[in-house]
């Protein structure tokens, strides 16, 4: 089962990363950030086993994954203050504590106000009662556009983002004769598109007629017209992201293979 959950509001207007000074917002760029073990402790008890919380910035946004769901959003940087405006996130079920973890994670990040890079390489955000501390970690090296296959995690709709639907696999392959081809989580497709610094259209998809569960059916709706909405991409590490004019999130990809 799809379920959908509104922008998170952790705190003001979403807003694109501004500084007083670049050297401190560009700090935080270029890596992921990976929450320590004692960060977590500090946020529930006892710990998942094997919870991993990380947060990495771009470009004026910042997500990452929350322990059990994915969440992404502006921020904005004003020497060493820090806020996060409102975060959008999946809402996949998980293992209860793993659901407590993140529910106590996205509660910390709406009261931090500042951050710092310490002297061993660690980045501190503070401002609530946790403060939260991660580790640099290298960002892996980004998958090829083509010859990956690429499974869908996430579909955007503005405010609401949702998870595939259970038991439904959507995938895309993009080929270098400018062919992209994969399955809608109902039946199979093939399209044209064409790539160019960063920017993507896809063509109109044709497939199969198989009928479907109406839910699945939406779904597969929800990705063709994404797909028709697509005007640039972006991969970073495993994931492949598909935007609209505007740079706004359509479909997130993870690439298997």
């Amino acid at each position: 089962m799809r379920v959908l959950v509104p922008v998170i509001a952790l705190s003001l207007a979403l807003t694109a990363c501004g500084s007083e000074d670049g050297g401190n917002a560009a700090s935080l760029e270029g890596v992921i950030w990976v929450l320590d073990a004692a960060s977590i402790g500090e946020l529930v008890d006892p710990v998942p086993v094997d919870a991993r919380v990380d947060l990495s910035f771009e470009d004026g946004q910042a997500g990452g994954t929350s322990g059990c769901n994915s969440y992404r959003g502006g921020y904005t940087v004003d020497g060493d203050s820090l806020t996060f405006g409102p975060l959008a996130a999946t809402q996949m079920a998980c293992e209860p504590p793993l659901m407590d973890l993140e529910a106590a994670y996205l509660a910390a990040l709406a009261d931090v106000d500042g951050f710092e890079v310490n002297a061993g390489g660690d980045l501190v955000l503070t401002g609530g009662e946790v403060a939260l501390t991660y580790a640099a970690e290298a960002p892996p090296e980004p998958l090829p556009l083509t010859g990956t296959r690429w499974v869908l995690t996430t579909i955007a709709a503005g405010d609401v983002v949702s998870s595939t639907i259970a038991g439904t696999e959507v995938t895309a392959v993009f080929a270098e004769d400018g062919t992209v081809a994969g399955t809608d989580g109902c039946n199979r497709y093939v399209a044209e598109y064409s790539v160019s610094d960063g920017s993507m259209t896809i063509g109109a998809l044709a497939g199969t007629k198989m009928a479907c569960e109406p839910d699945v059916a939406a779904q597969a709706q929800d990705v063709a017209d994404a797909m028709a909405a697509t005007a640039a991409y972006e991969i970073d590490g495993p994931s492949l992201s598909l935007l609209d004019e505007a740079g706004g999130l359509l479909l997130v990809f993870e690439g298997a293979g």
